[in-house]
This record gives C-alpha cells, sequence and structure tokens, in this order.
C-alpha cells in the first residue's frame, strides 16, 4: 500500500512540472509575440520620420525629388503619400502649387485660394503622379488656401496660408501613412520657409 501512496506521488510530481513547463513556454511565447509587435510599430513609426525628414529636406527645384522619393519608397514598403507644395515668388506676384499622388488611388481635388486668379479650380490626379498649376496673387499679404480631395472612398480637407509680400515663401504640406501587417502610422506635417527676394 504504501508503494502506491509513492506512485501517485510521482505521477502527480511529474504532471505538475509538465503543466508548469507548459505554462512557462505560453508565457514566454505571448512575451516574444508581444515584443515582435513592439518593434514593429516602432521600425513603421521610425520609417515614417524618416519619409517626413526626407520631404522637409527638398526644396524649390525638389519636384522631381520629391516625386522619386515618393515612388522609391512605395516600392520598398506600403507606404501612403501625398504632398502639397507651394511657392511664392514676390518679383512676379505669382505663385505656383504642387500636389502629389501616392495614395494608392486616384484624386479627385478642390482648389480655392483667396486673391489669386484663378481663384478655384477642380481636377484629378492619377495614383503616383503629381501636377503643379501657377496662381497670380492680386495682393500683398496672406492667400489662404483650401483643398478638398477624395481618395479611397474618403473625402480630406486641408487649408493653409501662404504669404505674397517681400520675401518668397515655400509652404510644404505632408500626409504620410506607413503600413505594416494590422498595424499603421499616419502623420501629418506642415513646413514654412521663406528668404528675402
Amino acid at each position: 500500500m504504501g508503494n502506491k501512496k509513492g506512485q501517485m506521488f510521482i505521477i502527480a510530481t511529474l504532471f505538475i512540472i509538465v503543466i508548469i513547463v507548459l505554462i512557462r513556454n505560453m508565457v514566454g511565447t505571448l512575451e516574444i509575440s508581444e515584443e515582435n509587435r513592439f518593434q514593429e510599430s516602432r521600425l513603421i513609426e521610425k520609417n515614417l520620420r524618416n519619409a517626413q525628414n526626407e520631404f522637409r529636406d527638398a526644396n524649390q527645384s525638389g519636384m522631381d525629388y520629391m516625386r522619386n522619393l515618393s515612388l522609391q519608397m512605395r516600392s520598398d514598403m506600403d507606404i501612403q503619400i501625398i504632398y502639397i507644395y507651394a511657392v511664392s515668388n514676390n518679383s512676379n506676384n505669382k505663385y505656383s502649387v504642387t500636389m502629389g499622388n501616392y495614395l494608392q488611388d486616384r484624386m479627385n481635388i478642390t482648389f480655392n485660394a483667396t486673391n489669386s486668379n484663378p481663384g478655384g479650380r477642380i481636377f484629378i490626379i492619377e495614383d503616383k503622379a503629381n501636377l503643379t498649376r501657377e496662381y497670380t496673387s492680386s495682393v500683398n499679404g496672406t492667400i489662404s488656401i483650401n483643398v478638398s480631395y477624395t481618395a479611397q472612398n474618403q473625402d480630406t480637407a486641408e487649408k493653409f496660408n501662404i504669404t505674397s509680400n517681400t520675401k518668397s515663401n515655400i509652404f510644404l504640406f505632408t500626409d504620410i501613412t506607413v503600413r505594416s501587417n494590422e498595424f499603421f502610422v499616419r502623420g501629418k506635417d506642415f513646413y514654412n520657409w521663406s528668404w528675402p527676394v
């Protein structure tokens, strides 16, 4: 009889050891899975910051650079980019606006500007393309620009100002989304530069 108690004790001990090992492995797997998710989210956040910094470094003659950069990013990762780049040159009261569409869909755009000729336009930009339009300012001062666009069945409106005065000005707006599996990070940035003519 004492022999059976010893056998039951050994079996119970083995059973408890197996359960402890299984629980330990399951907890370790969950920790690894959480660490992988954390690392993946940090990577896509870093990709977003890198993309934003690259666009910030563009200058007035950088339209080809911005187009090539957007195409390269699209080939390297799951990324959606829209940029609006406005340049005001006070020496001739003109300003130009370039819009780039790398949203993986066609964009329908409505563009309106105060104190400008023409005051408004409606146009379509296909995916992986940019479009530049020139305007004439009728005042020295602030020009309010409203851009509304529809892409991927989502309506978005952005508003920004560009100044037409004794300085030349550049304005850059970027809206960038980086995706990875079930994660995504989206960032919008506005940059303004000005310099004397």
